[in-house]
């Protein structure tokens, strides 16, 4: 699935968001939730954290997953 295909509910395409859950990052992206908690240990996914809650910052989603580049 492409990251700019999905719309969620606030109407905003994924990848214009600014942020988004580490629930969110899984389904758009496919990966598990376990790979996306090493990315974050690693420093692989820029997250942020607001009253409490870890965002993570879709345009180092959009890096790691390589969104928009073609195949090889």
């Amino acid at each position: 699935m492409a990251l700019a295909s999905h719309v969620p509910s606030t109407g905003i395409p994924f990848r214009d968001r600014l942020s988004c859950t580490k629930r969110e990052a899984c389904e758009a992206t496919g990966l598990s939730l376990r790979t996306i908690h090493r990315r974050i240990a690693d420093g692989s996914l820029a997250t942020r954290e607001v009253h409490g809650r870890r965002l993570i910052l879709v345009p180092s989603l959009v890096r790691l997953i390589g969104a928009g580049e073609s195949p090889r």
